[in-house]
């Protein structure tokens, strides 16, 4: 398992990759797994002392300094979405001056952001990009061995959980 898929050389063929980037290799087999949801998230730290018991707009959120995830010096080549997308529809069609992005920090590590998988969701709204994918590639010799048969159909079980959490709906 590795995450510096783009630095495979000649000699590795993976079996299963999970990319943005699909391959154009004829030995892979490339499947739409799930689409980009881009939402706010804050730490319970910084949500608490300031929107505890409040009703909040997305607009709202503007209103404190943020950590974007940073577009220079990106280790994870498939993050190519910039996340101030969120800040920029959220301030579309808003007369009212906003936080300056001054006050904004960026990371170029993601997973630094994330963390111990922590953070809340503080309002329902979010951005759907219907046109960006993630996708399942697998080899084409990956399907002929035992251990991978039922990893498509799990994976989208799973995915599929995900997507309907995300929209709002069941489990």
């Amino acid at each position: 398992m590795s995450d510096q898929f783009m630095e495979l050389d000649d000699l590795m063929k993976p079996d299963v990759i999970i990319t943005k980037n699909p391959s154009h290799e004829p030995e892979y087999e490339v499947e739409p797994l799930f689409h980009d949801v881009v939402y706010p998230v804050r730490s319970p730290a910084c949500f608490e002392p300031h929107f505890h018991g409040k009703k909040i707009k997305p607009l709202d959120l503007l209103s404190h300094p943020s950590l974007h995830p940073s577009l220079q010096e990106r280790t994870q080549v498939c993050e190519h979405v910039d996340w101030r997308v969120w800040r920029n529809c959220l301030r579309k069609g808003d007369d009212s001056d906003c936080v300056s992005e001054d006050n904004d920090l960026e990371s170029n590590d993601y997973r630094l952001q994330v963390g111990l998988g922590q953070l809340l969701r503080p309002v329902s709204e979010s951005i759907v990009f219907n046109d960006r994918h993630h996708y399942l590639i697998t080899h084409r010799n990956a399907h002929h061995r035992q251990e991978y048969q039922q990893l498509p159909e799990w994976l989208l079980a799973e995915v599929g959980q995900m997507m309907n959490v995300l929209n709002g709906q069941p489990a």
